[in-house]
């Protein structure tokens, strides 16, 4: 092998990349990369098993080769990397069938990386000939983020906490995400009219959005995976094995009242009321008497906070949340004013946005 890349093209790639050669798993080759040069265009790919990762960037000398090496070790070199080509090349002089070291130099540095046997290296499978559902990268992006506002916990196993449930019908594309607590159902029109839905999960997700950018995603289906083809990128993730439960009750809002909050007033309160919780204690309490309400929270190790907000409605109502939850959502949608939906204090509070639905469960003291 024999290649000169552009610098800023490769430590794009290689900068996203760390999100799935970090993933610890059984397998001490998913820390590494594999790079091939087909004479025409260097070859990226990386999997930690759960998603696969394909692309490529052009090659200015049109070499050729096949090299396994360390995926946060050749980072950290074309991070620092002095010039703006990167010459690689592969050294095996201490082998006669192996190459041993990739050689990657400027006029003043020299860098060789241990390589790893190539054979050993996870196949990826693109999957080309399935049908291919067509989706803005920017409504797809969104789906994304909004759903991964929900995080699994790190020792919950179940499928449906770990994973997004995907639903392909009635030319929508639904995400619905949860972790018991909180359920965040995202919707937006497309054009396709296929029927899908899948358990895709969290993690592989969370590292596919670092690639997105604009134009748009192409998404293909099996019984066991989810290839997703975007510009000249490819990825496969492994689908969850389980059931998302079903939540059609939880995302109306018939019988409810309805509580209309200045959205900038309510986060910055709540933001300060939840200084003074704890891993122990961590709820904030919402007293709600005829247009105002009274957010406070209480921790004997720490402290007190009460604060009175002015609100729209003829609701009388005490209910505990975690206020994390309600900043989450508020730091990421655009809109002057909030409304909250509650049946009593036994039941969830429920929120409606455009292409968003978010439920929260109330705490019990």
């Amino acid at each position: 092998m024999k290649i000169s890349v552009n610098k800023k093209d490769l430590l794009k790639v290689l900068s996203n990349i760390q999100s799935i050669t970090n993933n610890k798993t059984n397998l001490n080759i998913t820390e590494c990369i594999n790079l091939k040069s087909d004479g025409e265009d260097l070859i990226i790919a990386a999997t930690d098993t759960e998603i696969g990762f394909e692309t490529k960037i052009k090659d200015i000398v049109n070499g050729y080769g096949d090299v396994v090496c360390n995926a946060k070790k050749l980072f950290e070199i074309i991070k620092e990397f002095p010039d703006s080509i990167v010459k690689i090349e592969t050294d095996s002089e201490e082998s006669e069938n192996k190459t041993n070291y990739l050689l990657i130099e400027s006029n003043k540095l020299k860098v060789r990386l241990t390589t790893k046997d190539k054979d050993n290296f996870p196949y990826i499978d693109k999957q080309e000939d399935l049908e291919k559902v067509q989706i803005s990268c920017a409504v797809f992006k969104k789906c994304i983020e909004k759903t991964l506002l929900v995080e699994a916990a790190k020792d919950d196993r179940r499928p449906h906490i770990n994973g997004v449930e995907l639903i392909i019908k009635d030319k929508t594309i639904t995400t619905q995400s949860t972790d018991g607590a909180r359920l965040i159902v995202c919707n937006y029109p497309i054009e396709d009219t296929i029927e899908k839905k899948c358990l895709v999960p969290k993690k592989a997700l969370k590292a596919l959005n670092k690639f997105l950018g604009e134009g748009d995603v192409y998404l293909s289906f099996t019984d066991n995976f989810l290839y997703i083809n975007y510009n000249s990128s490819n990825f496969v993730i492994r689908l969850l094995e389980g059931q998302f439960p079903a939540v059609n009750e939880l995302v109306l809002n018939e019988s409810c009242a309805v509580v209309k909050i200045d959205k900038n007033t309510f986060k910055e309160a709540i933001k300060r009321i939840a200084i003074l919780t704890s891993e122990t204690f961590k709820a904030v309490t919402f007293d709600i008497i005829k247009n105002s309400c009274t957010l406070s929270s209480q921790s004997p190790e720490i402290g007190n906070a009460e604060e009175l907000i002015v609100v729209d409605t003829e609701l009388t109502l005490k209910i505990n949340f975690n206020p994390l939850f309600f900043i989450d959502i508020l730091d990421s949608v655009n809109t002057e004013t909030i409304e909250l939906f509650f049946k009593d204090e036994r039941t969830p509070c429920k929120m409606f946005f455009d292409n968003l639905i978010v439920v929260i469960m109330p705490m019990k003291l």
